[in-house]
């Protein structure tokens, strides 16, 4: 969120745009964009997960909600307001288009790229991989 410009915070607040800007013509993505990419992770997995019964997957899921509880919580954030925020992320319901903009775009990146999304697809496809 762009902040407002006054004479206290112009220095910062210039960077910061200055940052954006750069960012953008490189085509960088901002960390905020990163963590909801993870969150809508999450959430595709925990559905998938869901449809097919894997229990194994959904007690790592709800261990993975449950430490970004915790982190929250140890950094002074109210325990009920961390759950539901931490649930509204991982527990979406537009799964339809989450899954949709996953696998349209998946091809761009290579099975070689760390944690590329293209190998998961058919694992998440197939029952037999899911326990």
């Amino acid at each position: 969120m762009p902040r407002k410009r006054n004479l206290s915070n112009e220095v910062g607040r210039s960077a910061t745009e200055r940052y954006r800007k750069g960012l953008a013509r490189s085509g960088g993505v901002e960390t905020c964009a990163v963590d909801t990419a993870i969150a809508a992770a999450v959430a595709v997995f925990r559905n998938e997960a869901l449809k097919y019964g894997s229990a194994k997957n959904i007690e790592r899921i709800e261990g993975l909600e449950r430490l970004a509880i915790g982190l929250l919580v140890s950094r002074g954030k109210d325990l009920d307001r961390s759950t539901r925020a931490v649930y509204l992320r991982t527990r979406r319901s537009e799964i339809d288009r989450l899954l949709k903009a996953a696998s349209t775009y998946a091809p761009r990146v290579t099975d070689e790229t760390p944690g590329a999304l293209s190998p998961l697809l058919p694992f998440l496809e197939s029952r037999k991989h899911i326990s």
